[in-house]
Order: C-alpha cells, then structure tokens, then sequence
C-alpha cells in the first residue's frame, strides 16, 4: 500500500459491490492484508483508520469487478498531510 503523509494504518476493511457489510482485514506482511472472505466477481472498496491521527478514509470502488490476486489498483483518496 502506497500512501502519502500520514499512513500508518490502523484499521483496514474491505466490502464487495454485492455486500452492505465491511470486512475486516488481517495485517498479514508488510503493507499485505488479508481478508477471509469471498469477494470475487465484486467491484471493492477500502476503508482505512490512521494509527496515528485516526482519521478514516473510504476509498469506493478500487479494483473493479474483474480483479485479479498480485496486480496494482490505486484510489485518489488518501489520509491528510499533519
């Protein structure tokens, strides 16, 4: 995960275009996640909490429906600079 200012995160979750609900993500590796969930053939969004401001940010529909394990997707949201 790529961000710019504060980017320490907290909290991650995920949703799947078919789902109400957030998912929350596990801190796997590094800037890895994980969420164990099936969430194929779904557009999906992110949401994330700062550790240190606790600001949280929803980025909407990252990756699109047909997404694929190892490839990039990047959102225009990001945490504010402090």
């Amino acid at each position: 995960m790529n961000v710019g200012g504060g980017g320490d995160i907290a909290n991650m979750w995920v949703k799947g275009s078919k789902s109400s609900d957030w998912i929350s993500m596990s801190h796997n590796w590094g800037a890895s996640y994980q969420a164990f969930a099936t969430l194929g053939g779904q557009s999906l969004s992110f949401k994330l909490t700062s550790y240190t401001t606790k600001e949280t940010i929803i980025a909407r529909d990252v990756a699109p429906s047909n997404w694929n394990v190892g490839v990039t997707y990047q959102a225009t949201e990001n945490f504010q600079r402090f």
